[in-house]
């Protein structure tokens, strides 16, 4: 048996597969928040308000319509903003 057909290799590559999926789907989740979040407190600390689901709400937005680059959270985040209030 080679390798390629041992199962116990199959299978941590499908483990391995996985986590990789799942880690980068933590790390772009928490990109959107560390940002939300900053601008957040920008908000708070001009007098402003925000809602309690406005975080989870963009990291949602984020995590669908980015391609994992940091570099689009801006531009992300003022889509995110002019479309909040668009029906669904």
């Amino acid at each position: 048996m080679t390798t390629t057909e041992d199962p116990m290799v199959a299978y941590i590559g499908r483990l391995r597969a996985n986590f990789e999926k799942e880690r980068e789907s933590i790390r772009t989740r928490t990109l959107a928040m560390g940002y939300v979040f900053g601008r957040a407190a920008e908000r708070v600390a001009a007098g402003g308000d925000v809602p309690d689901d406005h975080a989870m709400a963009f990291a949602d937005f984020y995590e669908q319509h980015t391609d994992g680059s940091w570099a689009d959270l801006t531009r992300k985040y003022a889509e995110f903003q002019s479309g909040k209030d668009t029906p669904k």
